[in-house]
């Protein structure tokens, strides 16, 4: 299975496709509304669930907005720096179903702004799920690496990975273990808590997280929906 973001309807969008190993076969659509929906990722379950994550932004995200063009009843866009946040859905028997709110791993007050998401699957079936979530200090923003897993009851609160700080825009990958643990390979540019606005020096990090006690499982799934229009209930910029 091969999950893919598009910008073939005039926006980024996430489809999914097979490969069989002779011929690709049909795309699918799994988040095709006027929201930025990119940087997706796929794994398998041994239930038969194809899993795919993606990053979702603002509406019409980087359209030109119109002011300096002075239009009038111009369609509003969402800027590049917009919101973000991480979603998951399960692919099967032709079927969209919805993971729980990925921002409920999250503690209140730190739910917003979470991206890049990549999942994994381990020997006991166990889906895994690691992302960058921004914080703030003060005035100064910067990303860190998190990591969670899906139980019977949703994701688990997710777990900072040390020494994670810095920009967005970095590249992660997991593997999982014989003895069902996860290794992370990340990068971390060395920014100071007394400026997280100046990296030092990129350097690779790789953590290890402990096999979790509670056994593999996936709590009720609802079906798929796609976010509200902006201007029909949905918000231009959402979180």
């Amino acid at each position: 299975w091969i999950a893919f973001d598009s910008y073939r309807n005039g926006d980024y969008d996430v489809f999914l496709t097979s490969l069989d190993g002779k011929k690709v076969g049909a795309s699918i659509p799994v988040a095709t509304s006027k929201f930025y929906e990119a940087h997706a990722s796929v794994a398998c379950t041994p239930d038969g669930r194809v899993w795919v994550a993606w990053e979702r932004g603002g509406w019409n995200w980087g359209k030109d907005q119109g002011y300096w063009l002075r239009i009038e009843d111009r369609q509003r866009g969402s800027t590049l720096g917009s919101a973000r946040s991480v979603h998951v859905a399960a692919y099967q028997g032709g079927k969209l179903w919805a993971a729980p709110d990925v921002a409920g791993a999250m503690p209140q007050g730190e739910r917003g702004f979470n991206a890049v998401a990549g999942l994994t699957t381990d020997r006991d079936g166990r889906l895994w799920l690691r992302f960058r979530h921004r914080k703030l200090t003060g005035a100064r923003r910067y990303w860190t690496e998190n990591v969670t897993h899906l139980t019977e009851g949703g994701w688990k609160p997710a777990a900072e990975l040390a020494g994670s700080a810095g920009r967005v825009s970095v590249f992660n990958r997991t593997l999982a273990a014989a003895d069902g643990s996860l290794y992370i390979a990340y990068s971390s540019d060395g920014r100071k808590e007394s400026n997280f606005h100046q990296p030092q020096r990129d350097h690779v990090l790789v953590a290890s997280v402990p096999k979790p006690d509670d056994r593999a499982a996936t709590p009720e799934l609802a079906d798929y929906q796609p976010p509200a229009e902006a201007g029909a209930g949905g918000e231009w910029d959402i979180a």
